[in-house]
């Protein structure tokens, strides 16, 4: 029928006895309430079918409930279907006005178009419609043949489509004529939450009555410790997975849930107690609200405990936390001991857990027991109680080298602090005493033995005895490598060593070999000093190798031999020297060459000495004319001229003198000018210049001439002077010779001086008077 319909109350569709369901596809739910003692119908659309939560079709004989729930608002009527309600919730919040029966003809599947009816048979009360006036009316359909058996309900509440307002019962004691209920306006988001909603496949489905979580199983059980338990969830609503929780986490020990069955199952190992354990149900139409099951776990009959842990032998270190030992035994027990503990060790009451950190080694035979209501068992094992290990390792520093040791090994655990039992560190070395490493800069050499003692939890340990040994690096000869002489010349070669504060001092020196030992002779070397001195014989090139030790007064703390040193002397003939002549003190050098002068008429013997020279011969000096001698005697290397000149000029002698040396020949060479004068000095020819000044306390060196000395016949060849200011002279003979003066003007000497100077040759002299100044 179409929605707002109202359905004529007449015999000849509905039978004056029956309420009729009748489906008419599109229309809403219609109830008509007849007159007492008469029948209505109740059709039902907009829906095609109405079904249990798990999708069963209603059985014959489901309990039907025509009713209302007064001036309740819909929260209120929802929170009797919230998840803590229960039958009787709802039995004394809902007024019942008529109740009946779906009969057998009707299966409340609307896929054809016959109508089909239920049958209720009604046992309201005369003049109850007074009591339900002006209150909407709600229908209930239970899934059972009484409220007691039913767990699920379909609600539904009437609606005027004409009025848009909910239909209620007249105050007149008058039956209305029939009247619609919509599922559609109902919503079962209105009166159900989530919980009960209309599935894709267009059933209407029931939601729960009995306490509306779903779960029927009993909510109190009691489990003893040690023993199987079983326990089986069971819900309404077809649940298909089951949730367990205690406290928000896992079930109390030794239980555990299937989901899919809802047993929970297992031997409880949990305290003794009371465990309140949510239940929840997850089914077609979601989850259930959460019911509480009270579990009680008892302990077993009491007997006295009997020790289950080991017995065997214990063993743990002293000053290093005890892994631990636990007291186990069977029949519940409650408290737990052990005697002859060593110190540091205990026993927890509470738990039987023996923990701590000993501090006595030794071992110990330790009884256990385990206490319940009933009594006592004891049981025993020994303990052993070994001391920690501590060791160091030898060590080789090197003197006046930043070094250190390895921490020392100790028993794993351990961690104590370090002093030293026995024994000295050498000098510069310092203990760590927190980690036991020994480091520094060991300043002496020597070896020394140590005690080191552990101290940590108590308990004390000393190391066995260990050295450290402070040695010494060997020297390193750092002194030359080439040497240079010559035969018959004397070489001194001093050996050295690298400066180093991890050397030793050097001991003593050693030639290791000689290339030839007749020029270079292994016994010319001092080998305290390490002085080499030799003279060579014969020119070449020779090699010697050479030694340092250190390793003698330090014993096997020396560094000992140093690398060997190889020094080449390279030997070579010595060149040929002129040695002076018995005059030379007359002759003047300048710029290489012997000067000398004479008078015309004047006699002079020139003669050449030498060294080293093996050949010689006279010649003339290139540019100068070679003096005619009155006598020429001897020849080569032993030859003299004699030469006394008839008139004044300069002439040249000049002698050559050579030897073969390693490489080839060597030569020398001799000149000697000869200034022949024939008259004494004269101021134009000296080229006088006064002297320039000089300061008090500085360094003084001027020429009283210009250089050129003997160059003509009237040059002079020496000076001298009176007056010069004090600290100023012709220091030697061949200053007085070149006019060269020099020194300091002593302290006090500044002002002008008259000066006279005497300037000679060989054939007079002059006198030459000047001034000197002396500044201040």
């Amino acid at each position: 029928m179409r929605k707002g319909h109202v359905l004529p109350n007449d015999s000849k569709h509905f039978p004056s006895s029956f309420f009729h369901f009748a489906p008419v596809i599109g229309a809403a739910l219609t109830l008509l309430l007849p007159t007492i003692g008469s029948a209505a119908t109740v059709a039902v659309a907009g829906v095609s079918e109405i079904r249990t939560s798990t999708g069963t079709a209603l059985n014959d004989g489901s309990l039907v409930w025509v009713g209302t729930f007064g001036a309740k608002t819909d929260s209120a009527i929802q929170s009797y279907f919230d998840g803590t309600s229960t039958l009787t919730n709802l039995q004394s919040n809902f007024s019942i006005f008529a109740t009946g029966q779906i009969n057998s003809s009707l299966d409340f599947n609307f896929g054809n178009s016959a109508p089909e009816e239920a049958i209720l048979d009604y046992t309201a009360r005369a003049g109850s419609q007074a009591t339900f006036g002006n209150q909407d009316i709600y229908v209930i359909v239970f899934n059972a043949a009484t409220a007691g058996a039913a767990g699920e309900v379909a609600l539904f509440r009437s609606y005027d489509a004409g009025g848009g307002d909910y239909k209620a019962f007249p105050n007149d004691n008058t039956l209305s004529s029939d009247l619609e209920l919509s599922t559609a306006s109902l919503g079962a988001r209105i009166l159900f939450g989530n919980t009960y909603s209309t599935v894709g496949d267009g059933q209407f489905r029931m939601g729960s009555l009995t306490q509306a979580a779903g779960i029927t199983s009993s909510l109190t059980s009691e489990a003893t410790r040690l023993s199987p338990f079983t326990y089986q969830i069971t819900a309404n609503n077809g649940p298909t997975s089951f949730l367990a929780t205690y406290s928000g986490g896992a079930l109390p020990a030794g239980l555990s849930l299937n989901s899919a069955t809802g047993v929970i199952s297992g031997t409880p190992t949990a305290a003794a107690g009371t465990y309140n354990i949510q239940l929840t149900s997850i089914g077609p139409l979601g989850s259930s609200a959460p019911a509480t099951l009270v579990l009680t776990v008892k302990n077993p009959a009491l007997s006295d405990p009997v020790i289950t842990s080991s017995t065997a032998s214990q063993s743990t270190v002293a000053g290093i936390a005890y892994a631990g030992y636990t007291i186990t035994a069977s029949n519940s027990p409650t408290a737990y001991s052990a005697d002859g503990l060593p110190t540091g060790l205990s026993c927890a009451t509470a738990t039987g857990v023996i923990s701590g950190t000993p501090t006595q080694t030794g071992t110990f035979p330790i009884t256990i027991r385990a206490t319940n209501g009933s009594g006592t068992g004891s049981s025993s094992f020994t303990l052993t109680v070994t001391a920690p290990t501590v060791s160091f390792a030898n060590k080789t520093f090197t003197a006046n080298s930043v070094g250190a040791t390895t921490a020392p090994t100790v028993s794993a655990g351990f961690t104590p602090t370090y002093t030293i039992k026995t024994g000295t560190l050498p000098d510069g070395l310092n203990l760590d005493s927190s980690t036991g490493i020994i480091s520094g800069t060991p300043t002496t050499y020597g070896t020394k033995t140590l005690t080191i003692r552990a101290i940590g939890s108590g308990v004390t340990v000393d190391s066995d005895p260990f050295t450290l040994t402070v040695n010494t690096t060997p020297p390193t000869l750092n002194s030359g490598t080439s040497v240079a002489g010559y035969v018959g010349t004397e070489i001194t070669y001093n050996l050295t060593t690298l400066s180093s504060p991890s050397v030793a001092p050097v001991d003593s020196y050693s030639i290791v070999s000689s290339s030839d030992s007749s020029v270079v002779p292994l016994s010319a070397l001092n080998q305290t000093t390490g002085v080499f001195t030799f003279t060579p014989s014969r020119s070449g090139v020779y090699t010697a190798q050479f030694r340092a030790n250190n390793g003698i007064s330090a014993g096997t703390f020396g560094g000992g031999l140093s690398p060997i040193l190889t020094v080449t002397f390279t030997i070579d003939v010595n060149p040929p020297t002129f040695v002076d002549q018995n005059d030379a003190s007359k002759y003047v050098t300048v710029g290489g060459r012997d000067y000398v002068s004479m008078a015309v008429y004047g006699t002079k013997t020139f003669e050449f000495n030498h060294q080293g020279a093996t050949t010689g011969f006279f010649s003339a000096v290139p540019g100068l004319a070679w003096p005619t001698p009155i006598s020429r005697t001897g020849s080569g290397l032993t030859e003299k001229i004699t030469f006394r000149p008839t008139q004044a000029g300069t002439y040249g002698i000049r002698k050559n003198i050579s030897n073969i040396g390693r490489t080839g020949a060597q030569t020398e060479i001799r000149d000697i000018v000869i200034t022949v004068v024939g008259s004494s000095p004269s101021v134009a020819g000296s080229g006088f210049v006064s002297p320039a000044a000089g300061k008090v306390g500085q360094a003084y060196r001027q020429y009283v001439t210009a250089s050129g000395v003997g160059r003509s016949s009237a040059d002079p060849v020496s000076f001298n002077a009176t007056g010069l200011p004090l600290g100023i002279s012709f220091a030697t003979a061949a200053d007085r010779q070149m006019g060269l003066l020099t020194g300091t003007p002593a302290i006090g000497s500044q002002g002008t001086y008259s000066v006279k100077f005497y300037i000679a040759n060989p054939k007079g002299y002059i006198v030459q008077n000047a001034t000197m100044t002396i500044q201040p």
